[in-house]
């Protein structure tokens, strides 16, 4: 743990994209603190204003300091990030590990009922999911976790496939371990590091698809402040008052970004030998 902390510490993209996933992380954590404004703080007078030294990204529609919006903001985007992260890699990689073990008809069961849910992007399968458990910030989570299920599934399927024919998981057999134990004390540990390169990309992808269920009405109920429901918010003063999309756009730009590099350095980390 302490080199692969290390590895990443000299990877200067790691760094680079740690350093963006903490600043947001300790602005989300300290929003009451750093905020200057009550992000639900309604001013009908300030309205639209540009940003200035009083408001240094300017007021939306209503009159909300915008920047206050996005630090409060960063405390439920990058929630709804995690936790929908966190249910497609333990739900998907289980359902993996177990269907690339036991193989067979059980596998083909398993891989086929994973590509009809591939079938359907993902985004379209989120709103299905919401549609049918009604809009929310938990039900974002869990539709936005069933929809990344698959990737995790397939790239732990493919790791067992491998792994389970190495000469230590028959010694863990053959002395007597059951396929419990076997599965999550010895397969596992060595199928995690491409799981955890997929788990750092689709952090970028979870925080899109529900700022986008957020976009569309199906997330975050106004006045939230979340990133999403900002940008659906200014969309409609694009024309007077570009800002108020603008900035959250932005928010949303960086930590994307930073998922994505954080996911190619953890695997330039990991397998050094994969060239671009």
């Amino acid at each position: 743990m302490l080199s692969f902390a290390a590895a990443c510490y000299r990877h200067r993209t790691a760094r680079f994209a740690i350093a963006i996933l903490v600043v947001f992380s300790v602005l989300a954590i300290l929003a009451p603190q750093i905020a200057p404004y009550d992000p639900y703080d309604a001013r009908i007078l300030e309205s639209m204003m540009p940003p200035s030294g009083e408001h240094w990204m300017g007021t939306d529609l209503s009159g909300r300091d915008i920047f206050s919006r996005i630090i409060y903001g960063a405390r439920v985007s990058l929630v709804i990030g995690l936790f929908a992260v966190a249910i497609s890699c333990s739900i998907g990689t289980t359902i993996g590990l177990i269907s690339g073990y036991y193989g067979g008809r059980f596998d083909n069961l398993v891989m086929r009922m994973i590509d009809v849910m591939m079938a359907f992007p993902g985004i379209l399968l989120a709103m299905s999911i919401v549609a049918m458990l009604g809009t929310g910030l938990v039900n974002v989570i869990i539709a936005v976790g069933i929809g990344g299920i698959t990737e995790f599934a397939r790239v732990s399927r493919g790791s067992v496939l491998t792994i389970k024919e190495e000469v230590y998981v028959d010694a863990a057999r053959s002395s007597g371990c059951s396929d419990a134990r076997i599965i999550f004390r010895h397969i596992l540990p060595n199928a995690f590091p491409p799981v955890l390169v997929l788990a750092s990309m689709s952090y970028g992808w979870a925080l899109l698809s529900a700022t986008g269920l957020s976009f569309l009405g199906l997330g975050a109920a106004p006045p939230a402040a979340e990133w999403g429901a900002m940008l659906s918010d200014g969309r409609n003063v694009m024309w007077d008052a570009p800002w108020a999309a603008i900035f959250p756009g932005i928010a949303i730009l960086f930590v994307v970004l930073a998922s994505n590099l954080l996911g190619d350095a953890i695997r330039d980390i990991l397998d050094p030998k994969i060239t671009d």
